[in-house]
């Protein structure tokens, strides 16, 4: 049976796959499936593709179909769950420090050195996979 050109294009949209020049389209199907659970996309995702954050309008328009590089897809990928990930690390480290008003700067340090050390175990998992 054979396909109208109209239906070859749409399976080939739908499927994602790496250019010959090293880029990427992203396809509806590939970013839904690593977008961020908590959210859209959380700051991480949306820098990976070009996107400014806080997201505006259109933004999930503008990002499926794009040419993206191999290193954005794999940034990208990799900050799923970043939002969880730093909460996660926030409640076990905090647990049993009460929060005050004045203990406002502590608390930012800690939320940066969370996310240091998420970025130090991610890029450790990069260096290991290359």
């Amino acid at each position: 049976m054979k396909q109208s050109k109209e239906t070859k294009n749409k399976t080939s949209v739908k499927s994602s796959s790496t250019n010959l020049d090293g880029s990427f389209r992203v396809t509806k199907e590939w970013f839904n499936s690593n977008r961020d659970h908590v959210s859209g996309l959380n700051r991480a995702q949306a820098e990976a593709v070009g996107e400014s954050y806080p997201l505006r309008t259109g933004w999930k328009t503008r990002i499926v179909g794009k040419e993206i590089t191999l290193l954005q897809k794999q940034n990208f990928e990799s900050s799923k769950g970043l939002v969880y990930k730093v909460r996660k690390e926030l409640t076990k480290n905090n647990r049993n420090i009460k929060i005050l008003s004045s203990d406002k700067e502590i608390l930012n340090l800690e939320i940066e050195v969370a996310k240091l050390r998420l970025e130090l175990i991610q890029l450790k998992d990069l260096i290991k996979n290359q």
